[in-house]
C-alpha cells in the first residue's frame, strides 16, 4: 500500500500556485440520481442525471501581492474564474489531478485571539470535478520540449477537459504554445488539445469531445529572446 501525506499535495488556482497559503482542501464530485421506481419494482430504481460538485480551500490570511487572498479579490466576481487543479500526490507527471472550472460561492474569514487569521474559499464547479492526471508539473522551462508519456490504462470515447496554468513568463516577447497529444502506441502522436498562445501569466480550461487514446503527454513551444515560462498542465477523461 502507498499512502500520501497531505503535505505533498499542491493547489493551482487561475494563474497562481497558491499552495503556500493553503492548509487543506476538499473536492467533491457527485452525479445526481433521478428516481424511476414504479409500482411493479421490488426496490428503488434510479437513472443518472446531472454532474455536480464542490471545492473548498482552507488557508491562512496573507495580504501580499501573490497571495490566495489577493487572487480571490481578483477572480471572485469573474464568471468561472476559479479554474482549479488540485494535486493530492504532488506535482509530477502521471500523478492524480482533480480539475474544475468553478464560480466563487463563498469566502469566510475566521479570527480568534489565540490563532493566526484563517480563511475558507468555496467554489461551485460547472459540471462537477473531473478526475485526471498531471501531464506537466509546475516547473520552469527555457525552451521547447515535451513531457513524458502517461499511461491512462485504456482508450476512452467521451471526450474530456484540460487545464493550463501559466504562472510566469519572462524575457523579450515570450510566446508559449502548449498542446496535449495522445497516442495508441507511444510511437505516433496526434494533437488532442491546443491551448491558446500564452504571453504572460494566464489560465485556461478546455472541454473537448471525441476519443482519447491510451497514452497522453504535453508538448510545448517557447519562443522569444531569453525567455522562460512556468506552467502546469492536466487532463481528465469523461
Amino acid at each position: 500500500m502507498t499512502f500520501i501525506h497531505t503535505k505533498a499535495s499542491r493547489v493551482l488556482l487561475a494563474h497562481r500556485h497558491v499552495s503556500m497559503n493553503v492548509t487543506g482542501w476538499t473536492a467533491n464530485h457527485s452525479l445526481n440520481m433521478s428516481q424511476v421506481t414504479s409500482l411493479l419494482d421490488e426496490g428503488h430504481r434510479y437513472i443518472p442525471g446531472l454532474l455536480d460538485g464542490q471545492i473548498t480551500l482552507n488557508g491562512l490570511l496573507d495580504t501580499s501581492a501573490e497571495s490566495l487572498y489577493e487572487l480571490m479579490r481578483e477572480v471572485r466576481e469573474t464568471p468561472d474564474g476559479m479554474v482549479t487543479t488540485l494535486l493530492p500526490a504532488g506535482l509530477a507527471a502521471g500523478r492524480p489531478a482533480f480539475i474544475t472550472e468553478a464560480n466563487s460561492s463563498g469566502f469566510t474569514i475566521d479570527a480568534t485571539v489565540t490563532d493566526a487569521v484563517s480563511m475558507t474559499v468555496e467554489g461551485q464547479p460547472q459540471e462537477g470535478v473531473d478526475w485526471g492526471v498531471c501531464l506537466h508539473p509546475h516547473t520552469t522551462v527555457t525552451g521547447s520540449g515535451e513531457g513524458p508519456s502517461v499511461d491512462d490504462g485504456a482508450e476512452s470515447t467521451t471526450g474530456g477537459v484540460a487545464t493550463l496554468h501559466v504562472t510566469a513568463a519572462t524575457g523579450a516577447a515570450p510566446d508559449l504554445d502548449v498542446v496535449i497529444q495522445d497516442s495508441e502506441d507511444e510511437l505516433v502522436w496526434v494533437d488532442l488539445v491546443e491551448f491558446e498562445r500564452a504571453t504572460g501569466p494566464t489560465h485556461q480550461y478546455v472541454r473537448f469531445d471525441g476519443p482519447i487514446e491510451r497514452y497522453v503527454r504535453a508538448t510545448w513551444a517557447l519562443e522569444g529572446e531569453d525567455t522562460t515560462a512556468t506552467f502546469a498542465v492536466a487532463v481528465a477523461r469523461r
